[in-house]
Formats: structure tokens, sequence, C-alpha cells
């Protein structure tokens, strides 16, 4: 992964058992772009900023992460500005992690909970983009109108001038935010599927 690119980490008793994962949007940034071509619209690329920035402002959503490699489908539910759950399978066992702020509880093999701080490791804060990231936009395409996930959405596709080997598509719903974003690599294409629902909820775990 490369524009969408980070690491869920969770650390405490069992580091091992947390695969990498992309991460999901915290923060608006200015950022700046190149001028649109391809047949988008002259502002194409403040569209796509603006629908990425939208995203955490947009509430609760629920966010699904597949990979052309056939790993294990990523499941999280994302609370803004710094509630994640997260559940997917390592090496054929299951991982879960909750993280609420500086804290992450992750689920053991024996079905206990184990607790880690910001001071020992905790789940990342989530961020698709980094604030730091995609700071010019090239080869930016319009896709035209598609549905997506049953949604009526207008897409585009890009490059970082900071990773020229990544291409990167975004669906954006009528409301200007994003329901879909793929990266595409010579390593990986990877699929992020995002559902808004305000009942999403992020509690820590009875132990």
């Amino acid at each position: 992964m490369a524009l969408l690119s980070a690491m869920l980490v969770a650390c405490g008793d069992s580091p091992a058992a947390t695969p990498p994962v992309a991460n999901v949007i915290t923060q608006p940034a200015s950022r700046s772009t190149t001028p649109a071509n391809a047949g988008a619209p002259a502002n194409a690329g403040e569209i796509i900023l603006a629908a990425i920035n939208t995203l955490d402002s947009n509430g609760p959503y629920r966010m699904r992460i597949t990979s052309n490699l056939d790993t294990s489908p990523i499941e999280m539910l994302i609370v803004p500005p710094d509630r994640t759950h997260y559940k997917s399978s390592y090496e054929g066992k299951p991982v879960e992690i909750i993280g609420i702020g500086d804290t992450s509880y992750v689920l053991d093999d024996d079905g206990t909970w184990l607790t880690s701080t910001a001071e020992t490791g905790s789940v990342s804060e989530p961020s698709v983009l980094q604030p730091s990231a995609a700071t010019d936009l090239t080869n930016i395409q319009s896709l035209g109108t598609q549905i997506i996930n049953g949604v009526n959405a207008v897409g585009y596709s890009f490059i970082d001038v900071a990773l020229p080997d990544e291409t990167t598509t975004l669906w954006i719903n009528p409301d200007g935010a994003p329901i879909q974003i793929g990266t595409s690599s010579a390593q990986e294409n990877l699929t992020f599927n995002i559902e808004y629902d305000p009942g999403i909820t992020v509690e820590a775990p009875v132990k």
C-alpha cells in the first residue's frame, strides 16, 4: 500500500497476532493539487480532497477492506475521532482489537481481553490518507457516474506525485462523502467500502 498505507498496531502481550492494515482519515489538512485532466472538471482536485476530508465529519461508519491477495477481509467500525473496532484473522486465527483513545483492547487466544496504553502500545488512530500525504494529485481522471454499493456515485482516479506507482480511485456519494476507495499498485490492490451509520458505537469490552 502507499497513499492509503499505515499500520494498525496492537501491542501488549500478543503483538505478533496483529496483521498490517490500511488506515482511515482523521483530520482535514490544507493541500494543493495539480490541474485536473483527462476529462475531469478543472476543480476535480478540490472535489477529491473535500470528499476525503468529510469522512470523519459524516459520523460513525463501518469499513470493509479487501485485497486481491486473498488475505482475510478486515471489518472495522469507526466512531470519530478516536474509537475503532477491528476484526479480521491472521494465520487462521481470529484477531479482534478495540481502540479507544490511547488504549487498545486485544482479544487473546483464550478469550480474555489484554489491555495496552500509549506507553506500551495501542491501536493507531484511524486515518485513511494522512494529512501529510496527497500533497499533489496528478493524472486525475473522471470515471463518470456508477452505482456503488447501491448508491449513485461519482468517481475519480488519480495519482499522488509522491507515490507514482500507485493509482487511487475514489467514489463519492451525492452528499459529497466517500463510499469507496481503491488503491492499485504492482504489489496489491485494496478496496475500502464505507457505509455511514449513526447507530454505530464502540465501547470497551466487558472483562
